[in-house]
C-alpha cells in the first residue's frame, strides 16, 4: 500500500510540473521585449537621472509590472508618473500588468479603480491591455 501511496505522489507531482511548463513564467524583461516591439517602441529608454522606462512608443511611456502583490503594482504607477515627467513629452504614461496567476485578477480590478483621475502633465495615466497567461480570464 505504501508503495502505491509514493507511486500516486511522484505521477501527481510529475504532472503537476508538466502544468506548470505549460505556463512557464516568463522573465519581465520577456514580456517587455515582446510588448514593446508588438507597439513599434523603445525598449529600456534612458533618463538623465540613471532610471529608464520600459518602453516608450510614439504616443506612451510604459511600465511593466506583474500582478504578484499590490505593492509593485502602486510601484508602477510611482514609476510611470516620474518617468513622463523626466522624459518631458508628450506621451500618455501607461502601465501594463503582467498576470499570471488568478489573484492577479484582483490587483488589475484594484488597479483600474485606483487610477481614475490620476494623472501626470495633464494626461491620464492609462491602464493598458493586460498581459500574460491569465489575462485574459480577468473579469473586464
Amino acid at each position: 500500500m505504501r508503495q502505491i501511496m509514493m507511486t500516486l505522489a511522484l505521477a501527481l507531482l510529475l504532472s503537476l510540473e508538466g502544468q506548470a511548463d505549460q505556463h512557464e513564467d516568463k522573465d519581465e524583461d520577456d514580456y517587455v521585449k515582446e510588448w514593446c516591439a508588438a507597439n513599434d517602441g523603445e525598449r529600456y529608454w534612458p533618463l538623465d537621472d540613471k532610471t529608464e522606462a520600459d518602453c516608450l512608443t510614439d504616443t506612451h511611456v510604459v511600465e511593466f509590472k506583474r500582478t504578484g502583490d499590490w505593492s509593485e503594482a502602486l510601484k508602477g504607477i510611482g514609476q510611470v508618473i516620474h518617468y513622463t515627467q523626466q522624459l518631458g513629452l508628450d506621451r500618455q504614461p501607461g502601465i501594463v500588468l503582467i498576470v499570471e496567476n488568478k489573484k492577479g485578477c484582483r490587483t488589475l480590478s484594484r488597479l483600474r479603480k485606483t487610477l481614475k483621475g490620476v494623472s501626470v502633465n495633464e494626461r491620464t495615466v492609462e491602464l493598458l491591455p493586460a498581459i500574460g497567461p491569465y489575462a485574459e480570464q480577468c473579469p473586464q
